[in-house]
């Protein structure tokens, strides 16, 4: 059980392969200054690994070499092994790091990547949802109300969707059944329900419907109005999906039509439907779209900044104090 290798730092260091190994992955914030760019040092070093380990690394690493950034679940779907799945939870710290917060909330990304350095890297950000299988039922059975929060397996039913090779897609979000109920993350590139695909790569998008700059708190490269229709899109035909319906594109429509961007709570006013004209449903999806928004603490800052410019202008002042609003948010 005990055996002799290479450290990083260059020395030989003896180990015991027998001892349980602690999960160090690294878990960084989302305003990080730099990156990880490999393994935390006090791991075990790769050479001292078993071959079970080291081939569930290379299958990582060749993983990401089709892609830069990865769910969990996204990783374990194409994974061919019961010995590769098992080891995956020990094998991630030594091919990626986790942001713990942010527009890549609990995304595995490759040393050395930064996703807030270009655009190109906005189809790994990820959407979380916090659903129960139990919301379903009670749909279903006409009583309760929602619970947002994170499902227990006890209470999760899961359902597999193979696809080619026989690797599950359970991870890939179609909008269709058979829906697997084992996740509650996706990345916005694993979206393919076609009305959502369309609101986050829209056709006719101009220059203008990405954001300039990332912001790294809560939208990453996408506008606040066309994030917050398709969480709210996405949520609901989740919901649907889970009491067992497919979801109709039509009800959406009037959602989709929402504006891309808000930019003050002036234009909340493009951002509210007729009742007259909306259904109940819609009026409700409008108002969550609204608060989503709201919600972001960059929308926070930039209101509370707005505030006090009116004040400090009512008084006079030629000149605003405090935080300054992130440029194009």
């Amino acid at each position: 059980t005990v055996k002799q290798a290479i450290g990083r730092s260059g020395q030989l260091e003896t180990v015991n392969t027998q001892t349980a190994n602690k999960i160090r992955t690294y878990l960084v914030p989302y305003d990080i200054p730099q990156v990880p760019t490999e393994p935390r040092p006090d791991m075990l070093p790769i050479s001292a690994l078993d071959a079970g380990m080291l081939r569930t690394i290379a299958t990582l690493n060749a993983l990401y070499e089709k892609q830069p950034a990865w769910t969990r679940r996204g990783l374990r779907n194409n994974l061919t092994t019961d010995e590769e799945r098992l080891n995956l939870r020990h094998a991630i710290p030594y091919v990626g790091y986790i942001f713990r917060s942010g527009p890549w909330r609990d995304a595995i990304i490759k040393f050395g990547l930064d996703p807030r350095t270009s655009p190109e890297y906005r189809h790994y950000q990820t959407f979380m949802f916090r659903l129960l299988a139990r919301e379903a039922e009670l749909a279903r059975d006409g009583g309760g109300g929602r619970r947002h929060t994170v499902p227990r397996p006890s209470e999760m039913r899961v359902v597999e969707d193979e696809g080619a090779g026989g690797l599950s897609t359970g991870h890939i979000f179609t909008g269709k059944l058979p829906f697997a109920h084992d996740g509650r993350i996706w990345m916005v590139g694993e979206i393919e329900d076609a009305q959502l695909r369309a609101c986050l790569y829209p056709p006719d998008a101009g220059p203008g419907f990405l954001r300039s700059e990332c912001d790294i708190v809560t939208d990453g490269w996408f506008r606040n109005g066309a994030l917050a229709k398709a969480k709210t899109i996405m949520r609901n035909k989740i919901q649907a999906l889970m009491e067992g319906r497919e979801p109709v594109d039509e009800d959406y429509t009037k959602i989709m039509r929402l504006p891309d961007h808000a930019q003050s709570e002036t234009d909340f006013s493009l951002f509210t439907l007729d009742p007259q004209t909306a259904s109940p449903k819609e009026i409700s999806l409008a108002t969550e779209v609204r608060a989503i928004i709201r919600s972001s603490p960059v929308w926070r800052d930039l209101t509370a900044n707005a505030g006090l410019a009116r004040r400090e202008a009512g008084e006079g002042r030629g000149r605003v104090k405090g935080k300054q609003a992130v440029k194009g948010k």
